[in-house]
């Protein structure tokens, strides 16, 4: 009892960051891309929405941060609720799960797929001319820069 009376304060930060560590991992390993939208995308496009209208306000980009956390633990505790009523198998089941894809895919898809057949290499090509004409871009304002304009 002497252990609780010293470290109390270490032992419930202790337990609120492991509470934390745990929603994010859950986070991290759910599916992001599910048309569906069940899981955390809809607190995940929530938080995109809400953090687009901050403009630049470091305040507001906090709140949101904090509004997403709560949103997530809604979730989980969602799923909780979810499987002590037993709707469903275990109490992640509403978003650690795979991700049902349509089994036929448009023709219009299909065709592109087909026509780009490796888009993350294109996708890296791309980054590096932007990068490269980035850098092009602040060597030319660099050396075309007017001259200071010295009181005399």
């Amino acid at each position: 009892m002497r252990f609780i009376k010293e470290h109390w304060f270490g032992l419930i930060i202790s337990l609120i960051s492991l509470v934390y560590i745990l929603m994010f991992s859950f986070v991290m390993l759910s599916p992001k891309h599910d048309p569906a939208g069940k899981g955390f995308n809809k607190c995940a496009r929530q938080t995109y929405e809400a953090m687009q209208n901050c403009q630049k306000s470091t305040w507001c980009l906090l709140k949101e941060v904090v509004k997403n956390s709560f949103c997530n633990l809604e979730v989980m505790g969602q799923g909780v609720t979810l499987w002590l009523a037993g709707e469903q198998p275990t109490p992640w089941s509403n978003y650690l799960y795979k991700v049902e894809l349509p089994e036929e895919i448009s023709p219009e898809l299909k065709q592109f797929y087909q026509e780009n057949p490796n888009l993350e290499q294109q996708m890296y090509k791309l980054k590096q001319k932007q990068q490269q004409l980035e850098k092009e871009a602040n060597e030319h304002e660099k050396t075309n820069k007017p001259a200071g304009m010295g009181l005399n």
